[in-house]
């Protein structure tokens, strides 16, 4: 396992577009290829009776698919509610969640997170936890020689280019 993990953030401009199945087939191929993996949803949106306590649905779904321990999940920062969208704009909620995913992604033990990210492309912007916030942030800047790097396409809808993961798949080259 690596000192420090990489990141990858998986995004749509839109919802229900497959994103937890990318991250399951993606989780996959990296464990089969002898990759630690963890996964993280910072933003909660389904929040269900059938569900445990403070956990989305998605978050569930992949941590039992992929036999996540629960030091390789980080769970949701804060669900999309009416009442936490309220406190923030009433100014009640002044959480500094870019920090508070920092904090928690800091204690995953895995050599590649997948970052599961908002509904679509606005979603958290209330809470600075949009695609764009998550991209610009110290999480994926790692430092001045940082090996993580943010590959954005004009057209999302089309593969930039596809990666072939094996055993001799080394995780400096993502």
């Amino acid at each position: 396992m690596a000192n420090s993990p990489k990141f990858l953030l998986i995004g749509s401009i839109e919802p229900y577009s497959g994103k937890s199945g990318t991250i399951l087939g993606l989780g996959r191929q990296l464990q089969e290829a002898g990759f630690a993996i963890a996964y993280g949803k910072p933003i909660g949106t389904d929040l269900s009776e059938d569900v445990q306590e403070n956990q989305d649905a998605d978050v569930q779904f992949v941590q039992n698919a992929l036999g996540l321990k629960d030091n390789q999940i980080c769970l949701p920062l804060l669900f999309l509610t009416p009442e936490t969208i309220q406190k923030r704009l009433e100014g009640t909620d002044s959480t500094n969640y870019l920090d508070k995913l920092q904090s928690a992604l800091g204690n995953i033990e895995s050599d590649v997170v997948l970052l599961e990210g908002p509904g679509n492309l606005g979603e958290g912007s209330l809470f600075n936890l949009s695609f764009e916030d998550l991209l610009v942030s110290r999480i994926f800047r790692a430092g001045p020689k940082s090996k993580n790097r943010a590959l954005l396409h004009k057209d999302f809808r089309k593969p930039k280019s596809v990666v072939r993961i094996n055993k001799d798949t080394n995780p400096n080259s993502f």
